[in-house]
């Protein structure tokens, strides 16, 4: 399956999330986002359109820049949004970069009561300037922090009663985990999701923290350590997240929308699946497959809504531990 069609697949489930933005979100007026890019050691040309496409798709949000630069930001600018969003990074230099106007003028932002979301190599820079590591939390440490092979896990939900989190179940994505993350800041790290580090795949063997939220001033930070490709960042729980995480960071405890399919999945967890399943021959052509992946109990569950769903040529896939965590059908000549 190529990435417009795991995009096409994605899009039923996106649609109700949306759906459940427009509806609740009522007249409160969009989260405006600032979207830091331009330099990262991870194909930043490739993820930051998925970035940007995730947050027009969603009525609760309207993003008013993207820069390439970091060190072009003043208060001017910043005054037109209420969160930055960073998919930027200096790596392997560690040491800031950013000039003195432009750290004053995002310090003064964030302490005023507005928000800064990280993911995935964005964390990894910056390391000499406290305030950025308090916001980011835990950061990639030369000669210490490392990642495993890439392969597909569970995202455990280890606090429900964050606003960010609240509701969610675990989920399964595919991606690059790291291990390790130093905290440079003399805060406690509070961790609101974590990854199990599988040794088959050259990890530690211990659960790693993949979601933190943080605090300066009045403000927020999240770091969401998960988004390696825009593959990764195609998963509906890690949407979920960058969707709730942002607007938490803008605007504190309160969310305006609750996008329920992604977080809750219904009562057997399989919703988005139905979901997905119904709408994926709109977006298939004739003999197109789909591929869905699961968690790796579910697989006999997909196949029986594939088969009704009039797919045929239905199989289930294991992963590289043999887990079977990928299943697939064939839409008919009429479906």
């Amino acid at each position: 399956m190529n990435t417009r069609t795991m995009q096409s697949a994605v899009s039923g489930a996106e649609t109700t999330v949306a759906g459940d933005a427009a509806s609740a979100a009522g007249s409160a007026p969009p989260v405006r986002v600032l979207i830091l890019t331009g330099a990262n050691n991870h194909d930043w040309k490739a993820t930051t359109p998925v970035l940007r496409e995730l947050f027009d798709r969603c009525p609760r949000f309207q993003v008013v820049d993207v820069i390439d630069d970091p060190a072009t930001l003043d208060s001017g600018k910043l005054a037109t949004c209420d969160v930055v969003v960073s998919n930027w990074s200096a790596y392997p230099e560690m040491t800031r970069r950013w000039g003195t106007t432009a750290e004053k003028a995002f310090v003064d932002f964030i302490s005023s009561g507005k928000g800064f979301v990280v993911f995935h190599a964005a964390s990894a820079t910056c390391q000499d300037w406290p305030e950025f590591q308090q916001l980011v939390a835990l950061t990639w440490k030369l000669d210490h922090t490392a990642h495993g092979s890439f392969h597909t896990f569970k995202v455990a939900i280890t606090d429900r009663d964050h606003p960010i989190t609240q509701g969610m179940q675990d989920f399964w994505t595919t991606d690059e985990l790291w291990h390790n993350m130093a905290n440079l800041s003399d805060r406690p790290v509070r961790a609101l999701a974590q990854v199990w580090s599988e040794p088959d795949f050259n990890g530690t063997n211990k659960f790693e923290p993949v979601l933190i939220p943080t605090v300066l001033g009045r403000g927020r930070g999240l770091n969401l350590v998960l988004g390696h490709d825009a593959h990764a960042m195609l998963n509906v729980g890690w949407r979920t997240i960058m969707l709730r995480g942002t607007e938490w960071a803008a605007t504190g405890p309160e969310l305006a929308f609750e996008p329920r399919l992604a977080l809750a999945g219904g009562r057997d967890g399989l919703d988005a699946f139905r979901t997905l399943i119904r709408g994926a021959p709109a977006h298939l052509q004739p003999g197109g497959w789909l591929l869905l992946e699961h968690g790796h109990t579910q697989g006999p569950d997909i196949r029986a809504l594939l088969r009704q769903a009039g797919f045929t040529e239905i199989t289930t896939t294991p992963d590289l531990a043999g887990r079977p965590r990928v299943s697939e059908g064939r839409r008919g000549a009429g479906g």
